[in-house]
Order: C-alpha cells, then sequence, then structure tokens
C-alpha cells in the first residue's frame, strides 16, 4: 500500500496487475481528470480487454457547493489566526 498521492507509475500499476485483469467485454471504467490516468499505458491496458474508459467532465469548483462551504471555513479560519491546535477546534466549533 502506497502513503502520499497517486502517481501515474502507481496508476499504470493497479491497472495492468488488478484492475484490467478483473474486468471483462464490454465494461466501462469511469475516471476523473486526475493527471495520472493520462500516463502512457493505462488507456491501452483497459481497451486491451475489451472495456472502455469514459472520462468525467471536468468541473468548476465554483459550482461545488462542498467547495463553496471549504472556501467560507477556510476564510473563518483566516479571519480567526489562530496558532494552536486548541483555539482551531475552539473556531470551528
Amino acid at each position: 500500500m502506497q502513503n502520499g498521492p497517486v502517481t501515474g507509475q502507481t496508476l499504470l500499476a493497479y491497472v495492468v496487475q488488478l484492475l484490467a485483469p478483473a474486468l471483462s467485454l464490454g465494461r466501462a471504467v469511469v475516471v476523473d481528470n486526475l493527471a495520472a490516468r493520462k500516463v502512457a499505458g493505462v488507456e491501452q491496458a483497459i481497451k486491451a480487454v475489451g472495456a472502455s474508459l469514459m472520462c468525467l467532465p471536468s468541473c468548476s469548483t465554483d459550482l461545488n457547493p462542498i467547495e463553496q462551504a471549504f472556501a467560507k471555513l477556510k476564510a473563518v479560519l483566516r479571519r480567526a489566526a489562530t496558532r494552536t491546535r486548541e483555539t482551531l477546534w475552539g473556531v470551528i466549533g
């Protein structure tokens, strides 16, 4: 198991060793816009077993309600300018 971000090489190894062998003809793999999935070999490994790759459209963080909520929380935290964990949790609470 890897700690940290997913790299292109890590994703490629996962697709080749675990995902592609578990796929069957006609299956679809839906992926987001993670740069790692654009590494050479990922799409080929999926298509080689007869599956297809479907990419989600890019979305604007301006339209995502979760991102808007986090933006408000970050603004509150910046204004509070806390410097300790205890004070931070007090502001969040």
